[in-house]
């Protein structure tokens, strides 16, 4: 009998959602006569997002050593691709990403370019709010709700 597995390490960034990474670092030891075959190369992403994969992969514990290569170029914009930023509380970080995708959107990207990653739908809530308040456009994929929302006047939102 033959049989196919295919697993990630570094997907035990799921594991809110149950994942526990010792099945993928432990299959060896539990079935020795397997085969490995790696993808190191991504082919989807740009360098800088890679790159923050990569350094956020590296605290995950019990992983597997390795990196992730690019094969795209990076991009020619003056933007950055991966924006990192802390914030207090809920409202104070969707209105701080509402107000970035504004400012990015009047430096001329366009909207349809920008995304934006929720781990999960208890962030949802705010993030709505503050994109209905500025009747930004929503197009949700994935296991995401639908985020319907009539829009509203943009200058609503005054902080940053």
């Amino acid at each position: 009998m033959e049989l196919c597995v295919v697993g990630d390490d570094q997907q035990a960034i799921y594991q809110w959602r149950g994942s526990d990474v010792s099945n993928i670092v432990t299959f060896p030891q539990r079935y020795p006569d397997m085969a490995t075959f790696e993808i190191t190369v991504n082919r989807r992403s740009r360098p800088q997002i890679i790159g923050a994969a990569n350094r956020f992969a590296e605290t995950i514990p019990e992983r597997i050593d390795k990196q992730m290569l690019p094969h795209r170029p990076s991009a020619n914009s003056p933007q950055p691709e991966v924006v990192v930023w802390t914030a207090e509380t809920e409202t104070e970080e969707a209105g701080w990403i509402v107000s970035y995708i504004l400012d990015l959107a009047d430096d001329g990207v366009p909207l349809r370019d920008i995304a934006v990653l929720v781990r999960s739908r208890a962030a949802y809530p705010r993030l709505v709010e503050q994109i209905a308040t500025f009747g930004i456009p929503v197009q949700p994929g994935g296991h995401a709700p639908s985020i319907r929302a009539a829009p509203a006047p943009r200058s609503a939102w005054s902080g940053r």
